[in-house]
């Protein structure tokens, strides 16, 4: 669904989300790395649960959980949700160096740690998602608050 919805929006004059440099739904990588996140979790913790307040236990390796798991990343996938994209994601020049430190300490730390390291790198994309339709809405305040589909398409 994601290709084709790709395909036929690829002739449209202005798609709102790529003008305003946001991706439609969420990368298909970004998807892959999330879908393991219940796998980070399990080699990350090294055991198969974790009990969580309340006594409730969740198992990482439980079926259905996981299976939940992948069909809420499958619909972000195929989602019209606006997410960031590298292009919004310029530093002002005052933090450039501390960017570029922060990436060789993200590195170093996917060497050292590497499941907890995922488990994080995971965790604060998730978190940029509300993030994300935030900065959207308020980009399309600002452009007038066109819709982002077209009412009617003209015919050639």
């Amino acid at each position: 669904m994601r290709l084709a919805r790709f395909n036929a929006r690829i002739d449209l004059p202005e798609d709102p989300h790529k003008s305003a440099g946001f991706l439609t739904g969420v990368p298909a990588p970004v998807g892959a790395g999330l879908a393991f996140l219940p796998l980070y979790l399990w080699l990350a913790s090294g055991q198969q649960g974790m009990a969580l307040p309340g006594g409730m236990v969740v198992d990482f390796r439980n079926p259905v959980g996981v299976g939940i798991w992948l069909v809420l990343i499958a619909f972000l996938l195929i989602s019209s949700l606006p997410t960031l994209s590298w292009s919004k994601l310029r530093p002002r020049r005052s933090i450039r160096l501390e960017v570029i430190a922060l990436t060789g300490l993200i590195v170093a730390a996917l060497l050292t740690e590497p499941w907890l390291t995922l488990v994080g790198i995971c965790v604060a994309y998730l978190l940029l998602i509300p993030l994300a339709l935030a900065t959207y809405a308020r980009v399309r305040r600002q452009r007038g608050a066109r819709p982002s589909v077209p009412e009617s398409d003209p015919a050639p």
